[in-house]
């Protein structure tokens, strides 16, 4: 393999593909992906509309009422304080967001 094919894939093109950013972009919704100056460096960013989206499934949110927000039943005790730690992150840096605007 060569090397310069490698160093063609960029990490944004995950973000843009599967939380459908061209579409919002045709519609002229202008974002930026992964920005490091905010809290979490959200996945999209759309400056215009103070919006953030994090590109993330219902088993690393926790969501509650989801069937996908299940506990594997392998390695519990590595999995629970994970995953425990995740939403934890997640309601620090929304807070750190919401101070920010």
């Amino acid at each position: 393999m060569s090397r310069s094919i490698p160093s063609a894939i960029t990490k944004s093109a995950g973000a843009q593909n599967i939380s459908g950013a061209s579409p919002r972009h045709r519609r002229g919704l202008r974002y930026r992906l992964h920005r490091k100056d905010l809290p979490g460096k959200p996945d999209l960013v759309f400056p215009k509309h103070w919006i953030c989206k994090f590109v993330q499934d219902c088993f690393w949110r926790r969501h509650l009422s989801c069937k996908h927000a299940c506990l594997p039943k392998s390695r519990p005790k590595f999995w629970l304080p994970k995953l425990a730690k995740y939403v934890e992150t997640d309601l620090h840096t929304q807070q750190a967001l919401e101070t920010l605007g």
